[in-house]
Order: C-alpha cells, then sequence, then structure tokens
C-alpha cells in the first residue's frame, strides 16, 4: 500500500542522497551532488512525487538537451533520477518509477579523434621522459613499479598516469585502449 506523503522531487532527492552518500567514493559523491543540485532539482524540484509523470520527465530531458547539456550527460541524469526514483517506489511513496517509462536513449560513446603519428611519437617521447627516470632497476617480473611505493602500478594509478602523460605531451584526449590500438596499426 501507498504511504501517504506530499514530499516533492526536491525534498526526496535531498534525503535521498544524504541518506545514501556514505555508500559512495568521493568521485561518486560529487558528480551525483552536480547532477541532483544542478540540473535535477532547478527543473523538477518542485513537483509533487506523486505528479511525476512520464511526460514531466521527457519534458525535463527534453530542457537538458535545449541548455545544450551533452547526450552522455542526459544519460547520467537519467539514471541517476531512475535509481532515486526505484527507491522512492521501493519505500511506496510512488505506486511506480515514472522514470522507467521514458525511453531515454543512451549516450553514444566519446569519440575522439585518432592521434596522427606525429602525435603518437610526443606521446611516447613524454612517457619516456616521465616514466624511464623513475622506474627503479629491479628483478620482479614486473615492467612498471610505482616510484613511490615500489609496488607494481595499479590499474588506476595507469589512468592517472595515462592522462598526465597526454597533458605533458600537450595532446587530446585518447583512451588507452584506443591508443593501444593506433600504435599497434602503426607498428609500434
Amino acid at each position: 500500500m501507498q504511504k501517504e506523503n506530499t514530499l516533492t522531487v526536491e525534498q526526496w532527492c535531498g534525503q535521498w542522497f544524504t541518506a545514501n552518500r556514505h555508500k559512495w567514493n568521493g568521485n561518486t559523491e560529487g558528480g551525483y551532488r552536480n547532477l541532483i543540485y544542478s540540473h535535477i532539482l532547478p527543473s523538477i524540484g518542485s513537483v509533487a512525487l506523486s505528479d511525476l509523470t512520464e511526460q514531466t520527465i521527457t519534458d525535463f530531458y527534453d530542457t537538458l538537451r535545449s541548455q545544450r547539456l551533452s547526450a552522455r550527460s542526459v544519460w547520467c541524469v537519467h539514471l541517476l533520477l531512475r535509481r532515486c526514483m526505484d527507491e522512492a517506489a521501493r519505500e511506496q511513496f510512488i505506486p511506480y518509477n515514472p522514470v522507467r517509462l521514458c525511453q531515454e536513449s543512451k549516450a553514444e560513446e566519446y569519440k575522439a579523434a585518432p592521434l596522427r603519428l606525429g602525435q603518437l611519437q610526443r606521446y611516447l617521447s613524454a612517457a619516456e621522459q616521465r616514466l624511464l627516470k623513475q622506474i627503479p632497476e629491479t628483478d620482479l617480473p614486473y615492467v612498471f613499479l610505482n616510484p613511490k611505493t615500489g609496488a607494481p602500478y595499479k590499474l588506476h594509478e595507469f589512468y592517472y598516469l595515462h592522462k598526465k602523460i597526454l597533458k605533458r605531451a600537450r595532446l587530446p584526449w585518447v583512451a588507452f585502449r584506443d591508443l593501444q590500438r593506433q600504435c599497434m596499426e602503426v607498428g609500434i
């Protein structure tokens, strides 16, 4: 049975965010806070949960797109709002989650332009300057050891290292897996 409520989207989202924020890491919490307080609440925060409809949500997404929000950002808003309203339905503040009725298309993957051969060479040169000066000599089977810890680099550390190398070489963003593919294609 549905609970009697007069909660607005703003009240529920604030309550939901506060109750769950301890479960997320700092980046996730910051991202959710931004989506909720910069996009969701200013547009539909005053709507009562009981008045939230598929049309209200679809219009909200259209408004976000008209404000030149990227397809990926609208998709992220959709996923977060759906998650938040799933819990409102589970807590019986609403009979069902109207966000689940919206057919928000998944955002296309970010497509970066491939690096040219000269850019690949700049990347490798920057990587060599950054890495080879810092890598300690070792008999261990690991190729790269973190100079600060002496332990092998972890996956997330490689990601940040990759970002630093791109920045040092003044290159546009390219996913590491795409960089690997491009290097193989040119025989590097």
